[in-house]
């Protein structure tokens, strides 16, 4: 019942060039004609974009939202998976050329990250930039949100950078909470564990009174918590200094290398809590971070619901996937690690100390659920 639902608060999340007003809550949807409306100005068209993954619900809401705002709803045709390609961007395009839609007019993606990837880059380069409204379908998208990702081109991802951001995000954050899937729930608790390490806003959001209200289920403490990591990604994502923003590449080498393996079924965003822990071992091997830091983060994914995967892989062939996922974006070996709990930086790795972690990895990891 809409009486038992917790009450939405809203956050402006600045970035370079604009900000994304921000509304949480369990009646964040209920809120989103007044929302369009404003957008807008005057309401003339909506293009609605609909993942396969966008509950039924959400989506009748939505466009009950959109017809009391007084918009002419539009609904477009989403591209096949996976989404984040710019290769769909061009299918959506044309869409929206044969609707007639303008920059005037309000783009409403209803989707996952990769939803709220492609919608990013269609909006910021449609006539020019168009007004972008997102509802995200996980937490995971509405963390995107904050720092869309760049898009892959054929079978190779993040190649493609984003320089668009929504105008308007609106997160049911009841709804979600109460629909969501173990793997949406490690995806998250791997984005919150990894922000924690990469700032300490996001540590000092993440007290151990709210952990157990959060682990608990308590939908308010769930708003208080993810307004200051929504904030706190979106500034580090867009900082002056360029050492910050990468610092959110933190576990993302080793993700996507394991997911690049044959037999390995899973997605980047599914191994980033392996990334995590792999990377600041690799930190704490080079004497940059404390052996109590990789502990409590190992509790804390695990407390938050991502648990070690069951995994095997060819040390060999791991290393080698390494090298092609550090290389894919720059000529040199990097990775992103933790110096200290709040502080992440890009730094070189030795071979034979990547080497001996590999194997270490792939020796731990395959007695993992034996």
């Amino acid at each position: 019942m809409a009486e038992d639902k917790t009450k939405s608060q809203r956050r402006v999340i600045t970035h370079p060039g604009g900000s994304m007003d921000t509304l949480v809550g369990g009646d964040a949807l209920e809120r989103l004609s007044v929302d369009a409306k404003a957008l807008a100005g005057t309401p003339r068209k909506a293009a609605l974009l609909c993942g396969a993954d966008a509950p039924e619900a959400f989506v009748d809401e939505i466009k009950r939202q959109l017809a009391d705002a007084g918009f002419e709803r539009v609904e477009l045709v989403a591209p096949a998976a996976p989404l984040d390609r710019v290769e769909n961007a061009a299918q959506l395009y044309a869409q929206l050329r044969d609707a007639a839609i303008t920059a005037d007019d309000v783009l409403v993606a209803v989707g996952d990250a990769s939803m709220v990837r492609l919608a990013c880059h269609v909006a910021g380069q449609w006539c020019g930039g168009g007004l972008l409204m997102v509802v995200p379908t996980d937490f995971e998208a509405a963390l995107e949100a904050t720092a869309p990702g760049a898009l892959g081109v054929g079978d190779e991802p993040g190649l493609v950078a984003c320089a668009a951001w929504p105008r308007k995000m609106h997160v049911a954050s009841d709804d979600l909470a109460q629909s969501q899937t173990p793997a949406q729930r490690a995806r998250f608790a791997a984005l919150m564990a990894q922000l924690s390490m990469v700032d300490k806003r996001a540590t000092n959001a993440l007290t151990e009174e709210a952990l157990t209200k959060l682990v608990a289920g308590d939908l308010e403490t769930l708003i208080t918590v993810l307004l200051p990591l929504l904030s706190t990604r979106g500034q580090v994502a867009t900082s002056a200094n360029p050492a910050v923003g990468a610092a959110l590449r933190y576990g993302t080498v080793f993700a996507e290398a394991l997911a690049s393996l044959p037999g390995v079924d899973y997605e980047p965003a599914d191994l980033l809590g392996e990334g995590l822990r792999f990377e600041a071992r690799v930190a704490c091997g080079l004497g940059k971070l404390a052996v109590q830091a990789v502990f409590d983060q190992d509790a804390l994914l695990v407390r938050l619901g991502c648990p070690e995967l069951p995994l095997s892989a060819d040390p060999d062939e791991l290393l080698a996937a390494l090298h092609r996922s550090a290389r894919r974006t720059r000529n040199r070996f990097q990775m992103a690690l933790p110096l200290e709990v709040g502080t992440v930086r890009l730094a070189p790795v030795d071979e034979a100390m990547l080497r001996e972690h590999v194997a270490a990895w792939c020796a731990s990891r395959s007695r993992v659920g034996q």
